[in-house]
């Protein structure tokens, strides 16, 4: 239910309410803020440094058969789409058998979106989120709990690469769609985290960006390729300078050679 009420709370509060409480959220720890499938999520993908090829694979297709069972037995797509086909659940053993089922892509999705929705979930476990839209338009998605927590404890288990300890600060640029490009979420006063929006940038709020990155002082940005780029060309026109960080994280898009290059050099930091 969490995800449900965050949803409605989100969408009827008043902005400045909504944005405290972002802020106070932020500042939870995850194994708090998420319950127990961030803990469950960031084992599995700790544990699964330590796998050979064949563990990967036996892993792979148990959760394959899962899933398949669980599209089969409780989502009308995929409902629909066996039958049509004559398949039942016997026909998709490995993961080569999925050559019979159709490719999925965003116009289907879109233009069956509620044959999506499995009905063994309860509309209250559902959270809208949007895709960034980076390959082309943004795509509305429904999310339980655990997904939130799997995402949220992959972007610790990227850190952890990088080792990450909780004294470091983190610095994520997200080109949100839909949001408010004059919504900036300052820093909670316990938190080791600042989240800027990064959308429909001009002078005022690119300085805006600057300034905050400038105080904050961040040991990781993480960004798409394209706003590292945009911000560090605006800054070296004014030429402005943030404190280096230790490393850049990229997400999103393709990092071509010649961005990253400039990335390292002018943040004079590891992309």
């Amino acid at each position: 239910m969490r995800v449900w009420l965050k949803d409605l709370f989100v969408q009827t509060m008043p902005k400045r309410l909504v944005e405290k409480a972002r802020e106070f959220a932020n500042a939870l720890p995850p194994k708090i803020r998420y319950g127990k499938e961030y803990d469950e999520a960031l084992s599995l993908m700790l544990d699964s440094e330590q796998w050979d090829e064949a563990k990967f694979r036996q892993y792979q297709e148990t959760q394959l058969e899962k899933l398949i069972s669980h599209c089969y037995h409780h989502v009308p797509y995929y409902q629909r789409t066996f039958a049509e086909l004559d398949l039942s659940l016997k026909d998709i053993q490995s993961v080569e058998d999925l050559n019979k089922l159709p490719v999925l892509d965003k116009a289907i999705v879109r233009q069956c979106a509620h044959e999506f929705l499995a009905d063994n979930i309860p509309f209250y476990q559902r959270g809208r989120s949007t895709t960034s839209g980076s390959t082309g338009s943004p795509l509305t998605l429904y999310l339980d709990q655990s997904a939130r927590a799997f995402e949220r404890a992959l972007s610790l288990f990227h850190l952890l690469w990088l080792h990450w300890t909780t004294a470091d600060k983190v610095a994520y640029l997200n080109p949100r769609p839909g949001s408010d490009p004059t919504n900036f979420r300052p820093v909670f006063s316990s938190s080791n985290e600042l989240r800027l929006t990064f959308r429909a940038m001009d002078d005022a709020r690119m300085a805006r960006v600057v300034q905050f990155l400038q105080d904050f002082k961040p040991d990781i940005i993480s960004a798409w390729p394209s706003s590292l780029y945009l911000l560090a060309r605006w800054m070296d026109r004014k030429g402005l300078k943030l404190n280096s960080p230790r490393f850049l994280v990229t997400s999103s898009e393709n990092l071509y050679p010649h961005i990253r290059e400039f990335l390292e050099n002018f943040y004079q930091a590891g992309v």
